[in-house]
């Protein structure tokens, strides 16, 4: 489905991080959940993905070399006319992380390990879908 007003797709979600297992649980459980799903290992391809694709949401594993995962979601606020929803994923989430995260428009932010049902329950259901959690 796309949004008319962004020209995004509401129903697709980017997950960001250079651990494939990571990538790969995720992409199944929210696959699972009725998502359609793109995954990638690096910042510079999220972005790339971000401009092509227009993903709804984006879940970007911050814990990547060299503050990619920052540096990514600085650079999302640059393309025109686009604003997925922003979650994070990291080790280890700090007040003062988390509030940071908060002022450049992360909207929710998990601690590994990772609690699927968490993140199932903070996304709810692609737009017109019901759960099958």
């Amino acid at each position: 489905m796309t949004d008319t007003v962004n020209d995004q797709q509401s129903d697709l979600v980017l997950i960001v991080g250079e651990n494939p297992i990571t990538r790969e649980v995720l992409s199944r459980w929210l696959s699972a959940d009725g998502w359609m799903v793109i995954a990638t290992d690096s910042g510079p391809k999220a972005l790339t993905q971000a401009a092509e694709r227009r993903p709804g949401v984006m879940l970007v594993d911050l814990d990547q070399p060299e503050a990619e995962g920052d540096e990514t979601f600085a650079r999302l606020r640059q393309i025109p006319a686009y604003a997925p929803r922003l979650l994070a994923l990291l080790s280890h989430a700090p007040p003062a992380r988390r509030q940071a995260l908060r002022q450049v428009g992360v909207l929710g932010v998990f601690v590994k390990p990772i609690d699927l049902k968490s993140v199932s329950a903070f996304l709810g259901a692609p737009d017109g879908q019901e759960s099958c959690r």
